[in-house]
């Protein structure tokens, strides 16, 4: 296989597509949607607790009830918040060492982004040689 034989398949160029792109958008706002939903769900079992259900006795029906939100949940719900609180402070430059690393970080995009327009530049050269 040439070294740069990959850049010509169709998988490849399906990247550099408008359809790719749009695809994209839709995959991160169903993903916004749905991580909004499992906030408010949680928000909701924190602050109501579990829904559980209670016999109501021996030809009675079960009752639904509501039970405070287990420590052990709680516990691991707090620590996964807390991690992604001081890891979105750090990214969205919270404090002294947090600017350095967007800045870091945007240089670094601008860079793929170059890299990915040199090489869907390269791929539309070869594609029109073939």
């Amino acid at each position: 296989m040439e070294h740069y034989e990959w850049r010509v398949c169709e998988h490849y160029r399906w990247r550099f597509s408008p359809e790719y792109a749009q695809n994209a958008q839709q995959i991160k706002a169903s993903y916004a949607a749905l991580i909004s939903k499992c906030q408010e769900q949680l928000r909701d079992r924190i602050d109501n607790g579990d829904e559980i259900y209670v016999s109501g006795g021996k030809d009675a029906p079960a009752v639904p009830v509501r039970r405070k939100m287990a420590g052990k949940d709680l516990a691991i719900t707090a620590a996964v918040c807390t991690d992604k609180a001081i890891l979105l402070d750090k990214i969205s430059g919270g404090s002294d060492e947090g600017e350095g690393r967007v800045e870091s970080l945007l240089q670094r995009l601008e860079c793929l982004a170059q890299h990915q327009l040199d090489a869907a530049q390269t791929v539309a050269r070869q594609t029109a040689h073939v």
